[in-house]
């Protein structure tokens, strides 16, 4: 792979990034972590960067990480987010990133301070396009590709880059790769759409539902051409503010998908050109090897020729706000139901304290080996109000999922 660096990376420990780094401030919270702003102490710069700290107790999660540090240590292009360092120590791993902050491309476009055009969708598109093309080039799977994940470098400059890259993938040719998304499972069962390949099975959880492929939802495998209908489903929402297979529940979601229906009919496209149409048409397919290539969509129409007249005209971004703010909420549930299922396991702690306080009375002895094995490093406790506090901010910031292999 032609990237940032050999294959081979060495993870230092946490106490050099303590000696070297000074925390700004808080960024984001999410699933297993908080992103900050830092500074480095060891050079006379000004320059910020961001500092993914996940918690790793968990052998499959801490492994997740040191997965996306050993493909991102790899990368380097202009539209792919910067790796800079990389720590780990017994409770968590730590991913030091160039520091991006002009936030959410869609947030910024649906700014009504931004006059947003076609043509400047296309110079976004083109872009994104740059970035999976690299990435498609060195075999690696983006998998998790949506607005979210395609962020501005500054907020004074259209330029973006493609950031998260915990469900990536690089693709081995003896390896098959199959995701699935937990709330897959029941729709799954109900259609019978359990395929199983002769080759090794990988299979991971990823993606948002709203930009998963087809082959997720009927748990085929995946390949590079997945990262391609995602990109069709952002440009179809960069333009009309719709998203084209949302239903009425995930279930219509994931039906419409599988289905792979959709169409223009929208009045927020009567205005959009018929290249613009012809390039997402050829990226919304269903079967996977139809789907044009990132090569082929640097080379469709609408990406090369963004001067005509009509696509100089102000797009209304009202529908594109609306849409923002139901994910927004999508994700406020999300939390919500985090909150209460972590609810019942600081039930089930209290439980445990309690018994553990009655073993105690009989033997000190015990109840010290009891506190050592439950605690770990001081470092790896957390009273439930920090638990509950962590869970309920996971509202709208960066995403962190857990990959399973």
């Amino acid at each position: 792979m032609n990237g940032g660096g050999p294959d081979h990376y060495e993870v230092k420990d946490v106490s050099e990034y303590k000696a070297n780094y000074e925390k700004l401030k808080e960024l984001g919270r999410g699933k297993f972590g908080i992103v900050y702003e830092v500074r480095p102490l060891t050079e006379e710069t000004d320059k910020s960067c961001a500092a993914k700290y996940v918690r790793a107790r968990k052998r499959d999660v801490r492994e997740g990480a040191l997965q996306e540090i050993r493909l991102l240590h790899k990368l380097n292009h202009p539209y792919i987010i910067e790796f800079i360092d990389a720590f780990q120590g017994p409770s968590e791993v730590i991913l030091v990133t160039e520091f991006l902050s002009g936030g959410e491309l869609f947030e910024r476009v649906a700014d009504e301070d931004f006059d947003l055009t076609e043509s400047e969708c296309v110079s976004f598109m083109k872009q994104i396009c740059e970035g999976v093309r690299y990435l498609h080039e060195n075999q690696v799977v983006h998998l998790d590709l949506k607005p979210e994940n395609i962020i501005c470098v500054r907020k004074d400059a259209n330029e973006v880059k493609i950031i998260d890259f915990g469900q990536a993938r690089e693709l081995k040719d003896s390896v098959q790769i199959k995701v699935k998304i937990p709330s897959l499972i029941k729709f799954n069962q109900s259609f019978g759409s359990q395929h199983f390949g002769s080759f090794l099975l990988f299979q991971v959880m990823c993606g948002t539902p709203e930009f998963v492929p087809p082959e997720v939802v009927n748990y085929d495998p995946i390949g590079l051409s997945s990262d391609l209908w995602s990109l069709g489903v952002i440009a179809y929402v960069l333009l009309s503010g719709l998203s084209p297979f949302m239903g009425d529940s995930q279930t219509d979601t994931f039906s419409n998908i599988s289905r792979a229906e959709y169409d223009f009919e929208e009045p927020e496209f009567d205005s959009i050109t018929q290249e613009a149409k012809d390039f997402i048409a050829l990226l919304l397919i269903k079967t996977p090897g139809k789907r044009m290539s990132a090569e082929k969509c640097l080379e469709h129409p609408w990406l090369t020729t963004s001067e005509k007249l009509e696509m100089k005209k102000k797009i209304n971004t009202a529908k594109l706000r609306k849409f923002l703010a139901r994910r927004r909420w999508q994700r406020c549930g999300q939390a919500i139901r985090a909150m209460k299922r972590m609810s019942g396991l600081m039930l089930k702690r209290r439980s445990t304290q309690s018994m553990d306080s009655n073993i105690a009375e009989h033997s000190l002895d015990e109840e010290k080996e009891i506190k050592t094995h439950k605690t770990g490093s001081s470092e790896d406790s957390n009273s439930d109000e920090e638990v509950a506090h962590f869970v309920y901010s996971r509202v709208y910031t960066t995403t962190f999922t857990m990959t399973v292999t």
